[in-house]
């Protein structure tokens, strides 16, 4: 997937993100899922168990106030791959953060000197991989990506920040103009358990007025999701 995310510096701001997830490998690890969480999913089919459903996008945006969905569509190529494009618009950072904006990434923006901010955006599989105890799907996180490194392999998430200040030191890739930043998390970086956070230390602009945030999402949220029907629509069987 890729996204691309603008902070003004007034707070307010603008998301974009295009998910491809092709269907067998997508089927093949829902299967899988299932199966860790103890279900037989033979013969059942679960085609539509997808977190980045347009139906699931939707139901996570309402839960920020202020964050505003503008597009949310979903194709399908004719080799069964699925994509999903997303385009909103946001008050504050959190709002963002709270609509679902940077589903499961865990997400703070703290001010670390007067005009100094620290940009910090941890995928989704950096806690429980990182964390001496952690858990996916009720196991051992590293044992968990272990059972289902063969269909990671396909897995990679480009995010790009563009900043209303001048960035000071960062472990992504700063852009050309000094202002943005991107940052990839892939297969290997899963498999490792390094490479999964990005930091961003920037001077904010004159006069910018955003705020801080602090947004930490339910680690199994993502499992447990992808094992779901989106709101309304039932599991093929």
């Amino acid at each position: 997937s890729k996204e691309a995310i603008r902070l003004e510096k007034d707070g307010s701001g603008r998301f974009v993100q295009r998910v491809t997830v092709d269907a067998a490998t997508r089927d093949a690890l829902l299967k899988r899922l299932a199966r860790l969480h103890g279900a037989d999913t033979d013969p059942v089919v679960l085609p539509f168990a997808d977190p980045f459903a347009p139906a699931w996008v939707r139901a996570r945006a309402e839960k920020g106030e202020g964050y505003e969905l503008e597009k949310v569509v979903r194709t399908t190529s004719e080799d069964g791959a699925q994509t999903t494009e997303v385009v909103a618009r946001f008050g504050q950072l959190a709002e963002a953060a709270r609509g679902g904006a940077f589903f499961p990434a865990r997400v703070s923006l703290d001010r670390v000197a007067k005009r100094r901010w620290k940009l910090v955006v941890a995928d989704g599989w950096a806690g429980p991989l990182q964390q001496a105890d952690g858990q996916l799907a009720g196991r051992p996180a590293k044992a968990f990506v272990e059972a289902i490194a063969d269909l990671l392999k396909g897995y990679r998430v480009e995010r790009r920040f563009f900043l209303p200040g001048t960035i000071v030191e960062t472990n992504g890739v700063r852009g050309q103009d000094g202002r943005s930043v991107s940052f990839v998390v892939d297969h290997a970086k899963i498999v490792s358990a390094k490479g999964l956070v990005l930091e961003v230390v920037f001077e904010a602009d004159e006069e910018s007025t955003f705020l801080g945030v602090r947004h930490q999402p339910d680690p199994e949220a993502l499992m447990v999701r992808a094992l779901e029907a989106p709101p309304g629509v039932p599991a093929r069987r």
